[in-house]
């Protein structure tokens, strides 16, 4: 799936590359302590200034660290997503890329990093908690562990805190299915197709359980200049009962 930028638009990253893990991944937040202050920022990831934020993903954040194959500044890929992860919570493609390596290591602190995925999940939350993102990473997250019931409450939440986005209502939509809201996931994937998302797949998966409807086509509007016809009332109601014998006759009979 492609991976776009944050500006205005929202990657198709979250469901691909995830691996299914233990539940037993959970794990306690333990010592896990809010976004500590820092010589510049934490910055919320959604309006970061573009200095700061090249500054520290020239160092820490590339397609290497990313895509889980090597680290930027250390030999470890943890490392560089607590890093970028220290200055921008709500990063959501380097936490994205901290939930993928914990459910590839099968582990709940992955190597590197001195925290838990959940900490991190969970400093993102507190630190920006209008962000709908971080809501439907932990679904996913959640749910790649076995854990249904507290998924769907996250999917809730992000369902609720709605992005405009085509990519961003693909993987609501995909996470909503895994969390069995089949009628749900529908709504979310109209939203996808009608704002051009090209992938079939959540499609066919609706298609395959029964639960695939296509969208309504709106119903037309009338032209510009198009007046409605005037009620019939007084002397035109008469003409009407008049001019249709059968209808007035079976109003009358009722």
């Amino acid at each position: 799936m492609h991976v776009l930028s944050r500006r205005g638009r929202v990657a198709g990253w979250v469901v691909a590359g995830m691996l299914v893990a233990s539940a037993a991944m959970a794990g306690e937040h333990g010592t896990c302590q809010p976004v500590p202050a820092l010589e510049f920022g934490p910055y919320d990831y959604r309006v970061a200034p573009p200095d700061k934020l090249l500054r520290v993903e020239n160092y820490h954040f590339d397609t290497g660290v990313e895509s889980l194959t090597k680290g930027k500044s250390s030999a470890y890929v943890g490392h560089d997503l607590e890093f970028t992860l220290r200055y921008f919570p709500n990063h959501f493609r380097a936490l994205n890329a901290m939930v993928k390596l914990g459910l590839k290591q099968k582990t709940p602190t992955p190597t590197g990093t001195t925290e838990t995925v959940d900490c991190w999940v969970s400093r993102a939350i507190q630190f920006r908690p209008d962000d709908g993102l971080m809501y439907l990473i932990n679904g996913l997250w959640l749910v790649q562990r076995g854990m249904k019931a507290e998924a769907a409450e996250q999917m809730a939440k992000a369902r609720e805190l709605q992005v405009d986005s085509a990519n961003y209502q693909y993987n609501l939509g995909l996470g909503l299915l895994m969390v069995d809201k089949p009628q749900q996931a529908l709504e979310a994937a109209h939203k996808a197709y009608a704002l051009g998302h090209p992938l079939p797949g959540l499609r066919n998966k609706l298609q395959r359980i029964g639960a695939w409807r296509p969208q309504p086509e709106p119903a037309p509007e009338d032209p510009p200049g198009t007046a409605a016809p005037p009620a019939n009332t007084g002397a035109n109601a008469s003409g009407a009962a008049a001019a249709a014998p059968g209808a007035a006759a079976t109003r009358a009979g009722e």
